[in-house]
């Protein structure tokens, strides 16, 4: 690797997805806010999904550990990720941050929806779903060329 903490294709793609936790949710009084949403995969390395955008293609850095704050993400669209091999890391305009592409044809990105612990209000955070179901693979493109 370039730097002990900065990742590179091969070190995600190929790989299983051990977990995905998230930060709790936060909501500013503008309405919207989020969570941060970790991944961490079979070698032990964790990196999150907002580490890049689809306009700027920020390196991809691994963190030491998952915050203490950070919860296993319980969700049953989301549990049907972990232990699914990691096929391509993905990047679009219709979403924020990094998309990951997984061998059982599941789409794992961050979007907004409406909070779960705010009515009314916007977040973004952790979401999956079959290819095609909400993105098609022309709305998306490998981070890496």
């Amino acid at each position: 690797m370039p730097t002990e903490s900065q990742l590179l294709r091969d070190d995600i793609v190929g790989q299983q997805i051990a977990g995905i936790y998230r930060t709790p949710w936060e909501t500013e009084p503008d309405g919207f806010g989020g969570c941060t949403t970790y991944v961490v995969i079979e070698s032990g390395v964790a990196f999150s999904l907002s580490s890049a955008y689809y306009d700027s293609r920020e390196p991809i850095i691994a963190v030491d550990s998952v915050s203490s704050e950070a919860t296993l993400c319980g969700e049953k669209y989301l549990l049907q990720c972990s232990g699914a091999t990691i096929n391509e890391v993905l990047v679009s305009e219709y979403w924020p941050g990094l998309g990951l592409l997984l061998s059982n044809s599941m789409l794992l990105y961050e979007t907004d929806f409406p909070s779960p612990v705010c009515s009314g209000a916007l977040v973004i955070g952790p979401y999956a779903d079959k290819v095609g179901q909400t993105y098609e693979m022309d709305e998306v493109e490998p981070y890496w060329p």
